[in-house]
C-alpha cells in the first residue's frame, strides 16, 4: 500500500513543480484567471501600496504587457475613474501660454483612443510614448503601439492589461484574457 502513495504524491509534486516552476503561470492560477502569455516571460512582480493592488510585467524581449490587479472597494466607480482619467489626456484644454495663438490645446482625432470590441471589459487601442505614457498627441512623441483594457472579475478584483510594441497593437494577448 505503501507504493502507490509514494507514486502520488512524486506525481502531485511533478504537476506542482511544472506549474509553479513560472511565477507567471502561477499568478495567473492564484488570481484565477487565463491569459494566453506564451512566449512571455516574467520580468517583474510587486505589491502595491496596499494588499490590494499587485503589479506584473511580462517581456518576450520586443514587447511588454504590464497587468495591474486591483481590489477596490467598489469596483464601478474604480472602473469608471480609470475610464475617465484615459479619456482626459485627450480633452480640450486652455493654453498655458500667455498670448498664444489659440487658446486650446486640442489633440487630433487621429491620436484618440480607438475603443476595440472585446467579449468582456471594455479596451482601447491609443499610442504611449518614450516613458509608456499616454496622451501622446504628436506624431514625432510616439513610440509605442499600446492596447490598455480593463476588466471587472468580482470578487478577484479588477485587472488592468497595458501592451506597448514598436510594431503592432497587441490585441490577441487582451483578447485572450478571461476571468474564469
Amino acid at each position: 500500500m505503501k507504493f502507490p502513495s509514494v507514486i502520488i504524491i512524486i506525481f502531485f509534486l511533478a504537476i506542482c513543480f511544472f506549474v509553479f516552476k513560472d511565477n507567471l503561470s502561477a499568478r495567473m492560477l492564484i488570481w484565477g484567471v487565463v491569459m494566453d502569455t506564451k512566449g512571455y516571460s516574467l520580468k517583474q512582480h510587486s505589491f502595491g501600496k496596499s494588499e490590494n493592488q499587485e503589479y506584473l510585467e511580462l517581456s518576450n524581449g520586443k514587447e511588454l504587457v504590464r497587468i495591474i490587479r486591483t481590489i477596490p472597494v467598489d469596483q464601478s466607480k474604480y472602473i469608471a475613474d480609470k475610464l475617465f482619467l484615459l479619456s482626459a489626456f485627450f480633452e480640450p484644454f486652455s493654453s498655458p501660454y500667455p498670448e498664444a495663438i489659440s487658446n486650446k490645446v486640442v489633440c487630433p482625432d487621429e491620436f484618440k483612443p480607438k475603443e476595440l470590441p472585446i467579449r468582456s471589459g471594455k479596451a482601447f487601442k491609443l499610442f504611449a510614448g518614450e516613458r509608456l505614457n499616454y496622451g501622446i498627441c504628436a506624431k514625432d512623441l510616439i513610440t509605442y503601439r499600446s492596447v490598455y483594457a480593463i476588466f471587472n472579475c468580482g470578487h478577484k478584483g479588477v485587472f488592468e492589461i497595458s501592451t506597448f510594441s514598436k510594431e503592432s497593437y497587441l490585441q490577441d494577448i487582451v483578447n485572450s484574457f478571461s476571468c474564469r
